[in-house]
């Protein structure tokens, strides 16, 4: 008789997990296919309308991207580069953005507090870590003041974060009723935000064009 003394590549709560999905798997796999085929589809669609009704309230320019890895966007004609035209460079330009890569968009919409998803106001007139540290670095006061808002700063990509918070019990409902304006309500309140604090994101749109000049 053969020992097995090889280590396992999997530990016991793995090793658990993995009969669960082996005797589920037929389930888990149209599960993975319906979030990231169709949930993904209507977390963007929500979102889109979300923008829209926004853009159409504050008169700002629009994009309405095509899914959340290139979603809508948001930005005043004030914030528009020179020279540009709408849906070119921005200054600074407001979209949704995720803490981190995962598989689909609704493990962010639905997960837990280490799986955020933030509204991000960032430059597309300013590449490379070096040039967007210096920029930042002119900024110091207009980042304090925002702090204070609840925004987070990334210098070493120049994004200005607005954390968002979702329940997942009302994003879950959302689906059942397919009607997500509810559960996606927190965009709409961080968007209105970020034009409250316009006073404060004109002076770093302003610091990002004397920087391009």
């Amino acid at each position: 008789m053969f020992l097995n003394t090889k280590e396992s590549i999997m530990d016991e709560a793995e090793l658990k997990a993995a009969e669960v999905i082996a005797r589920n798997i037929e389930l888990l796999e149209d599960a993975y296919a319906i979030a990231t085929e169709k949930m993904d589809a209507k977390l963007y669609e929500a979102s889109r309308d979300i923008f829209e009704e926004k853009q159409r309230t504050f008169s700002w320019e629009y994009g309405p991207g095509s899914e959340l890895n290139d979603g809508p966007w948001l930005a005043p004609t004030e914030w528009r580069a020179e020279g540009e035209e709408v849906g070119g460079d921005y200054y600074l330009v407001c979209g949704i953005d995720a803490h981190d890569e995962s598989e689909t968009w609704v493990a962010h919409f639905a997960g837990g507090p280490e799986r955020r998803v933030y509204l991000t106001i960032f430059t597309n007139t300013v590449t490379g870590v070096r040039r967007l540290n210096k920029l930042a670095s002119t900024i110091t006061d207009e980042v304090s003041e925002l702090a204070e808002l609840g925004f987070m700063f990334d210098a070493s990509v120049f994004a200005l974060k607005l954390p968002l918070k979702f329940d997942r019990e009302e994003v879950a409902k959302g689906f059942a009723d397919d009607d997500l304006s509810t559960a996606l309500a927190p965009i709409g309140l961080a968007l209105d935000k970020i034009k409250e604090a316009r006073p404060i994101l004109d002076k770093v749109a302003e610091a990002v064009r004397r920087f391009n000049a």
